[in-house]
């Protein structure tokens, strides 16, 4: 796939947008269970064939789909309820065996696209639970060598070694002009908070490296440690955050005089940035939990409130739980798309629902809302006249972030560091790079 043999080539997946075939290399952590009527036989759709499959049903399927499985890597032995779209029920499946199926898709795909069958394979990992992570796929994979975890990279530190690459080069530049030329990098600190779809590590990196003259190479030695961690917080996080402004807007749209303090982002959260942030820093140093106080109280009470007009809570509902599915499915995803285009564009945007957010199934776009007239939850065809800035978003996510820094950070001594770097796709929200300078100032 390259002319130079030490180039890294990513695989590249195929999806439609409208009626149109592209690639991406990047796969969406989505299964859909297409068939279990056979134990032994589960039938799953991943990735962009999962998404496909759940706009073809108008986000309106009996079937079981996962979205977080990244959130099951410290729980691979739990068990599942799986529901396929004929209806049919497979109790007690492992967590272990999905994420086995959906990683054998992925290889498999890899296999096709380079036309090569793999012997070997490498899993990046997160630093805390190398060992025992490595040693679960090992048994999911048995037909392939998994490195061992003393050979894997540690995740969140790659950005780091890109870094540490472009010093060697400098040093190696120095080194061709000059005979007489060395350098000796001595330990040199990193601190990397990797923060991903699901989870939020924080990690230690040293390293120091040694070039000599006349030499093509150096001498690099690299020791990582887990610092610390939420298991809890990442990307995930913030799509739902903005599914419950989505979802508040469009009930606050549809029904005059339902919600008593409106949709207006500043009647829902009151507090300003540094207000914010003096609760959280309070509520660190007086040990009360959640950090974030009563910040999101009337925010989650309007929510809250929103679920008589518009159900998503299928998971506990009796009445209308497949409306309520629905409802989930397609706000999440209107929610995941406008999440990628807060982390690409500046504060000021502004998104209309239907002519500004890239919906390509927007004619099929329907609700299962409340009907005052016969009081029941019924199809609605119109899609909501509503709009979502930036600037709002960039406020219903501002306490979440700075409290997860805030614990993070809590017993670090920032200063010791010589470098800091964020890595993983949630931190392209500017409000990483923004809220870190409140621990490093003058840094």
């Amino acid at each position: 796939r390259s002319d130079d043999p030490d180039d890294i080539v990513g695989v590249e997946f195929e999806y439609k947008a409208g009626n149109t075939i592209s690639t991406k290399k990047v796969l969406p952590t989505m299964a859909y269970v297409k068939s279990c009527e056979n134990l032994d036989q589960i039938e799953y759709l991943f990735g962009y064939e999962a998404e496909e499959k759940i706009i073809a049903c108008k986000y309106d399927t009996e079937a079981t789909v996962f979205f977080e499985m990244k959130r099951w890597i410290t729980e691979l032995d739990k068990k599942e309820e799986l529901y396929d779209e004929e209806g049919c029920c497979c109790e007690d499946v492992d967590r272990s065996s999905i994420i086995k199926a959906y990683l054998k898709y992925v290889i498999t795909k890899a296999e096709q696209f380079f036309k090569v069958k793999f012997k070997e394979v490498h899993f990046s990992a997160p630093v805390k639970i190398k060992k025992t992570y490595i040693a679960a796929l090992k048994k999911m994979l048995p037909e392939y060598t998994v490195y061992a975890s003393s050979k894997c990279l540690d995740e969140g530190i790659a950005i780091v070694y890109d870094y540490i690459a472009n010093q060697i080069d400098e040093s190696l530049e120095k080194n061709r002009h000059n005979d007489d030329s060395y350098e000796n990098r001595e330990k040199t600190s990193v601190l990397v908070l990797d923060c991903g779809g699901g989870t939020t590590d924080l990690v230690n990196c040293e390293y120091s490296y040694e070039t000599e003259s006349n030499e093509s190479d150096a001498v690099l030695k690299v020791n990582t440690r887990f610092e610390n961690g939420n298991a809890n917080f990442g990307g995930n996080n913030i799509t739902f955050r903005i599914l419950q402004l989505l979802k508040i807007k469009m009930v606050d749209a549809l029904y005059e005089n339902a919600l008593e303090y409106g949709s207006r982002i500043d009647n829902l959260i009151v507090e300003s940035d540094s207000k914010m942030l003096d609760i959280i820093d309070s509520n660190m140093n007086s040990g009360n939990r959640p950090l974030t106080g009563s910040i999101y109280d009337r925010f989650e009470e309007t929510y809250a409130k929103c679920e008589e007009y518009i159900p998503t809570r299928f998971a506990d509902s009796d009445f209308y739980k497949s409306e309520s599915k629905r409802n989930y499915f397609y706000l999440w995803q209107l929610a995941e798309r406008m999440k990628k285009k807060f982390y690409e564009s500046g504060n000021m945007a502004t998104y209309n629902l239907e002519k500004r957010i890239a919906v390509e199934d927007i004619k099929d776009f329907y609700l299962y809302r409340y009907n005052e007239e016969s009081d029941s939850i019924e199809k609605a065809d119109s899609v909501p006249d509503i709009e979502v800035t930036n600037n709002e978003i960039r406020k219903v996510v501002y306490a979440d972030i700075y409290s997860v820094m805030n614990d993070l950070f809590n017993d670090i001594d920032m200063k010791s560091f010589d470098k800091y770097k964020l890595s993983g796709q949630s931190c392209k929200v500017t409000l990483f790079q923004e809220l870190l300078k409140e621990f490093i100032t003058g840094r």
